[in-house]
Formats: structure tokens, C-alpha cells, sequence
């Protein structure tokens, strides 16, 4: 089948939709990927088998004010649906995409298959104003109708779809594809960090929500003997780049591509994955570096919300942090810092057999079967 897989992004960093779309191409489908052109990208390129289209949008010069984001949407749309309506599939990441997909199917292609793959809870976004969380409510309790099938990123997300609308998503989770991840020393190499010292990793984007600021604080409250090191990329990068140049234990690392970032985790002692609890889709969330640190061997250190909380102690696979405050960091940092780390070893290796690509691939293919049917 051809597949119209449609972001509301660059595709740059969407790691998500390109092994959704390397798994589908493997399949025997034919997959192209829709995003948005941004300065310095290629319109048009090939990466690892998928056809990817970046739309250069001709308003994008347009302030960022509401009326003016909804022409650029509109442009976006129209631009798409003239290229693209005849596909067999539109695989919609998040609710942005959605009403792309269901007008192709109401206006310009009854037979298209609809694929709606809520990356996290979609209408309890971090962010989103009363306003607007109304707003995508009414938007997906209508649109998913159109839908034939719905995937979802957690078995939180997934009952609070099935509550609602009736229907049973597919669990497709965020988990890495495996990799041969050995011993390293990177990041005592890079940075020069001493050997009797515990290194910290967070990775992902530096942004709110993710306790960066709590994190920093906490650890420049603690010895030099516990070192943090952040890899990634956001509008918090400053704010972390400027504390690791006052404090000694503190670090900061660019983001590195995905093929790399393994490897780079795995030089670390503990991950740090510490979600705020401030909206819904935060609670019920699991987090890609939560699936990194798995793959890559080292012990969690995870905040104490539902769906990570659940790995975490059916695997043992690491602590629960009860709160994301500098003096809750402060102590379960210290409090895993004091632990042999090696009573986890068998229940990483178990839980790395489980959450790897490979089985998540495997749902991706019985649902893709499933729209013959």
C-alpha cells in the first residue's frame, strides 16, 4: 500500500515516525513522509527508504498570531491533500494531522484507511489552555470517528481512548530499536569525570516540565562525586550550558544523532527520567529515554507516575523518585547513589528482551494487515 505518513514538523528529530516508516517499508508498503520545509533542509530527500516531503509553505513569513497559524495550517493542508489524496493510508501522527486524513476520506478518497497515532495524550497536552484543551476535545471526539484504527504510546492512554470513544488503539510503544551496546567510558573520557564518581544522565529536550531547573539545583547542592550530564536540545539548553560552567558536576553534551545516542547513554551509571505531573498526558506518559536507558543497560531513576512506576517495579530496574522538588531529587539521588547498582543487572537484561523496537514492530504489522480485512 502507499502510505501518506503526515507531521506537523521538520522530521528531523522524529524518531517515532521514521522507524514506523522503516518497519512499513520492510512490510512491502511504500511510505512517504509529509512534513514541513524548514531553512537549510531538503525539500525532497530519501532517508532510509522513506520518500520524504518537506511543503514550503508560502505564508510561513506570517506572524505567529492564532488567525495567521490557521492560514499556514490551511495552506499546509490543501497543499497535501492535492499531492497526496490518492494514497491508500494516511497515518496521522497526533491530532494536528487527524482532520488532513478525514477530509481526504470525506471529500477526495472514500477507500482511504485512516491511522490516527496519538504520540501522547492528545487533548491533556502540557500547554494547552482551557480553551484549547476544549477545542481538541471537540475536534477528536469528532474526527476519530473517520478513523480505522487509533495506536497509542501507553496502556494509560490507551484505556482513556477506549473510555471515551469505544474504541481499542493499538499499544505501540516508544521503544529503541536493539543495538549491540558494550562497555564505555565516554563520558568519564570527554569530560574528564573521575572514576569514583556516579555520572546522572538526562536526555531528550530540555524543556519545562522535565525538571531540568529542579535537577540542576539539586545537584549543585551535591558532592562532585555525583555528577550530571544532559544530552539533548531545546530552549533550556542555555540555562543548563550556563550551569555547567559554575558548578563541577554538572555537564552539558549536544544532542547527538539517534544511531549514536546509545552508546553514549551506556557510559553513564543511572538515567534520570523525572516527568512533572502537570497535565494528564504527563501522568499516563512513558518516555522515549525511559526505553534508552532500558536498552542501554543502566538503572531508572523515574518519577512516580503510574505507567513508568509499573515497569519499574515489575522488572527492578531501578527507583522511584516521589516527587520532582530539589530536596526529593536531592534524596533519591543520594538514596541510589548508596546502592549496588548490579541488583539490577538481571531485571535490565529481562526488561531489555521486552521493550525493544522489534515487538512494538510487530503490532505495527498486525494492524496494517488488519485494514485488508
Amino acid at each position: 500500500m502507499k502510505v501518506a505518513s503526515i507531521v506537523l514538523n521538520n522530521f528531523v528529530h522524529d524518531n517515532r515516525v521514521l522507524k514506523e516508516g522503516v518497519s512499513l517499508i520492510c512490510s512491502g508498503h511504500e511510505v512517504h513522509v509529509v512534513a514541513i520545509h524548514e531553512k537549510e533542509l531538503q525539500r525532497e530527500e530519501v532517508v532510509n527508504g522513506l520518500h520524504v516531503t518537506r511543503v514550503n509553505l508560502k505564508s510561513k513569513g506570517l506572524p505567529g498570531f492564532f488567525i495567521f497559524q490557521a492560514m499556514k495550517y490551511l495552506e499546509f493542508m490543501f497543499r497535501v491533500i492535492s499531492r497526496f489524496h490518492r494514497f491508500d493510508v494516511f497515518h496521522c501522527h497526533d491530532l494536528n494531522a487527524l482532520p488532513i486524513g478525514a477530509l481526504v476520506k470525506v471529500f477526495f478518497n472514500r477507500k482511504a484507511k485512516i491511522i490516527y497515532d496519538a504520540h501522547e495524550y492528545e487533548i491533556e497536552k502540557n500547554g494547552l489552555s482551557n480553551f484549547g484543551k476544549g477545542v481538541a476535545r471537540l475536534l477528536e471526539r469528532h474526527l476519530i470517528r473517520f478513523t480505522d484504527k487509533v495506536i497509542t504510546v501507553s496502556e494509560g492512554i490507551a484505556n482513556e481512548y477506549s473510555r471515551l470513544y469505544g474504541v481499542k488503539p493499538y499499544l505501540i510503544l516508544n521503544c529503541p530499536e536493539p543495538q549491540e551496546v558494550g562497555q564505555t567510558n565516554y563520558l568519564r573520557e570527554h569530560f574528564g569525570i573521575a572514576d569514583s564518581a556516579r555520572i546522572f544522565i538526562y536526555q531528550g529536550g530540555l524543556i519545562s516540565g522535565r525538571a531540568v531547573k529542579e535537577t540542576i539545583e539539586a545537584f549543585s547542592e551535591m558532592s562532585d562525586d555525583k555528577v550530571i550530564v544532559f544530552v539533548g536540545y531545546g530552549y533550556l539548553a542555555e540555562y543548563v550550558q550556563s550551569a555547567a560552567g559554575k558548578n563541577a558536576n554538572i555537564f552539558y553534551h549536544d544532542a547527538v544523532s539517534y544511531e549514536d545516542l546509545l552508546q553514549i547513554t551506556a557510559s553513564a551509571d543511572v538515567g534520570l527520567s523525572l516527568i512533572d505531573n502537570i497535565c494528564k498526558s504527563y501522568l499516563l506518559s512513558l518516555p522515549n529515554k525511559f526505553f534508552e536507558y532500558i536498552a542501554a543497560s543502566i538503572p531508572v531513576l523515574a518519577s512516580n507516575l503510574p505507567e513508568m512506576a509499573k515497569i519499574v517495579d515489575q522488572h527492578n530496574i531501578g527507583m522511584l523518585s516521589e516527587g520532582n522538588n530539589v530536596k526529593e531529587i536531592v534524596r533519591s539521588v543520594s538514596a541510589i547513589s548508596k546502592t549496588d547498582l548490579t541488583v539490577y543487572k538481571e531485571g535490565l537484561a529481562a526488561a531489555g528482551k521486552i521493550y525493544t523496537w522489534q515487538n512494538q514492530e510487530v503490532e505495527l504489522r498486525k494492524l496494517y494487515e488488519s485494514l485488508n480485512d
